[in-house]
C-alpha cells in the first residue's frame, strides 16, 4: 500500500513538474526501502507457520511473497540515479 501511494505521489509531482525535488527523492528512496523490509518481513511471518514436513511449501510461500521485492528494490534504485542525474544537469546549466 505504501509503495502503491508513494508511485501514485511520483506520477501526480510529475505531471506537475514538481517531483525535481531532494526531500521527495529522499521520502521516495526511504518509502522503497521501508516496503523491501515490509515484503521481507511479511514473507517470513507466512512461511513460519509451516511445520519441517513442509519445506517445499514454505519455501514456495517465501518465495512467493517475496516477489516484489525486486520490483520495489528497483523503483527505489532509479529514483537514486534519477537524483543524481537531476542535481548534475542543474549544476551544468
Amino acid at each position: 500500500m505504501l509503495m502503491l501511494i508513494a508511485v501514485a505521489l511520483e506520477i501526480g509531482l510529475g505531471f506537475m513538474n514538481m517531483d525535481e525535488n531532494k526531500m521527495w527523492h529522499a521520502v521516495f528512496i526511504f518509502l522503497s526501502f521501508i516496503c523491501c523490509v515490509f515484503t521481507i518481513a511479511s514473507a517470513s511471518l507466512i512461511a513460519e507457520g509451516y511445520d519441517s514436513a513442509g519445506s517445499d511449501l514454505k519455501a514456495s510461500q517465501f518465495f512467493l511473497f517475496i516477489a516484489p521485492i525486486t520490483f520495489r528494490g528497483l523503483v527505489g534504485y532509479l529514483k537514486f540515479k534519477d537524483m543524481r542525474a537531476g542535481g548534475e544537469a542543474a549544476s551544468t546549466e
